[in-house]
């Protein structure tokens, strides 16, 4: 607070005159001056603002207060899912933490319209907030109920907009400007969707967005009520929006970088951990069994990841209502303390936090992961991921995450300098997380191998399979994306042309087999390429794939002069 000799003294700690004169500020009376400040103060809390006055904190959000708030709007809502107490209370303690930080000017503004205790974060006395039933805000309510602690953006119109706690963060992080005033209120125009995700992404928030089903228009008639859906959850595990893709055939997006794994923890005995990590557009999980503390901290903390951590109660009930059970667990606590959690109930913990993420994620009932097992339980004879100082002191870690400066790359040092990314991205996960042994030994055989081979390799597109991934799961696969598969699928066929090419490469299935948990056989992979091939030739145009192959042959004509 404020000091009273500050008070006394007659400086304002308010911003403008007309404040000054409400708080009594300039009126030697120090009961006068006391009255109005405190008049001032409670008509800012009672608007449920930070009360910056005297420097005290903002009004805690009361549960009661929301639970009597959502029940009278749940009355009027389509949603079948519904908010526990429990839920209310830790989503409104999320938000008002998230607001509790905002620094920018802009969205500081709009804290003072901000109802703290409604989980979208809009006072609905506010003129221009209509409650009916097929109201805006009435969709954002019921998408708000079914995912209480992600960015709501619905489409409206040529613009995505954001109401309540989502205008301010969009307003804090993506540096754009409040909707009006007289609402807490702001919003992106559609060509820029994928930008303002990233930017929101980039800061650990996970975000919703909601399109417009299309309407056919009938002349004369009066126009219907839009409905809206949820499109696409985009989170830091999954950062690119593909809603729609699958109409235009131009664009291509970008997939060349490594999102961080969705992180489940369960804890067994005081001493025995179990760390699943989840890769959401490949669909696959791999689980590290009864690994110590030390294991587990380090894994969590070199694989990476963003909020939420997904608990199971076995780790939350250790930890106590203090979040402390003496030395263990302590250095797995400190790496993730900050971060949102998500309890997971019920076992076995692999298939629930499976479970859990699916529905969080809004993947869908059929949306299938493989499971793979590594390290740890004698489980598997794969080595342990590399500790961060010996990642960091071999030039292996990103220098944004802490690298010592004058530490060359070593993956610019083993690969040419106009290296495709996917071949980055593969020797660095390798190299952070060596294969096993026999892995390992089935490289080295066929590297050897295409040493001694006289034939010309084929020409290989690389793809990043993340985009392969999402792309055909999602259904928004374009003309762009078969006809980059269509080149890669003839490559790989061409290899089983050669009688030396097959023996020297089909070694490296083995490192697919560690990467998808399944093995392959020779017979296998020629049957799949060859129907493959046939379903692409049969749908899609082949003119644009002699092209890329004419570009492909040319570069590397111009590679080997």
């Amino acid at each position: 607070a404020h000091s009273s000799s500050s008070l006394a003294s007659g400086r304002s700690p308010v911003r403008n005159r007309a404040t000054a004169r409400d708080c009594g500020v300039g009126c030697r009376d120090p009961w006068a001056l006391w009255r109005g400040a405190m008049g001032l103060l409670h008509r800012r809390r009672r608007r449920g603002s930070a009360g910056p006055l005297l420097g005290l904190g903002y009004r805690a959000p009361s549960a009661r207060g929301y639970a009597r708030y959502f029940n009278a709007a749940a009355a009027g809502s389509s949603s079948q899912q519904v908010l526990d107490y429990d839920q209310a209370v830790e989503s409104l303690r999320y938000w008002n933490d998230l607001i509790n930080k905002i620094d920018r000017p802009t969205a500081r503004m709009m804290l003072s319209k901000i109802d703290r205790e409604n989980l979208t974060g809009v006072d609905t006395k506010l003129k221009g907030v209509s409650t009916s039933k097929n109201s805006l805000y009435q969709f954002l309510f019921d998408v708000k109920v079914n995912h209480p602690t992600k960015v709501v953006l619905v489409r409206v119109g040529e613009f995505y907009e954001t109401w309540g706690f989502d205008a301010v963060l969009l307003v804090e992080h993506c540096g754009l400007n409040p909707m009006g005033y007289r609402l807490p209120r702001a919003g992106c125009p559609r060509v820029n969707i994928q930008r303002t995700l990233d930017d929101l992404t980039a800061k650990g928030l996970r975000c919703v967005v909601c399109e417009e089903a299309p309407m056919p228009y009938s002349y004369g008639a009066r126009s219907k009520r839009k409905t809206r859906f949820v499109a696409q959850v985009v989170t830091p595990h999954s950062p690119v929006y593909v809603y729609n893709l699958s109409g235009n055939h131009a664009l291509s997006p970008d997939f060349n970088f490594q999102a961080p794994p969705v992180v489940g923890i369960e804890q067994r005995k005081p001493d025995a951990f179990t760390v699943s990590l989840m890769d959401v557009d490949l669909r696959q999980v791999t689980t590290y069994y009864d690994v110590n503390e030390e294991i587990a901290a380090h894994i969590v903390s070199n694989q990476g990841f963003s909020p939420p951590v997904y608990c199971h109660e076995s780790y939350l009930d250790r930890a106590g209502p203090n979040g402390s059970s003496g030395l263990q667990g302590q250095r797995v606590r400190s790496i993730i303390q900050d971060s949102q959690k998500v309890r997971v109930k019920g076992s076995p913990f692999s298939e629930k936090f499976v479970e859990i993420v699916r529905k969080d994620l809004d993947l869908g009932p059929d949306a299938s992961f493989t499971q793979s097992s590594a390290g740890g339980g004698g489980e598997s004879r794969r080595p342990l991921p590399l500790y961060s100082m010996t990642a960091r002191s071999i030039g292996l870690a990103d220098r944004a995450s802490g690298s010592p400066s004058g530490t060359p790359s070593l993956v610019a040092s083993l690969l040419p300098k106009e290296a495709p990314a996917p071949c980055k991205h593969f020797f660095t996960r390798y190299l952070m997380h060596p294969p096993p042994p026999g892995v390992a030994g089935s490289v080295q055989r066929s590297l050897r191998r295409i040493a001694g081979v006289s034939e010309p390799l084929p020409l290989l597109p690389l793809l990043p399979a993340h985009k392969i991934a999402k792309m055909i799961h999602s259904r928004e696969a374009n003309h762009s994306v078969y006809v980059d598969l269509l080149a890669m699928l003839r490559g790989v066929r061409s290899i089983f042309e050669s009688k030396a090419l097959e023996e020297a490469l089909y070694p490296l299935t083995a490192v697919a087999a560690l990467s998808t948990g399944r093995r392959f056989k020779t017979s296998e992979i020629r049957d799949a390429c060859d129907d493959v091939i046939a379903e692409i030739e049969g749908v899609v145009n082949t003119a644009e794939y002699e092209e890329l192959m004419g570009a492909l042959a040319e570069d590397e004509g111009e590679g080997a002069g």
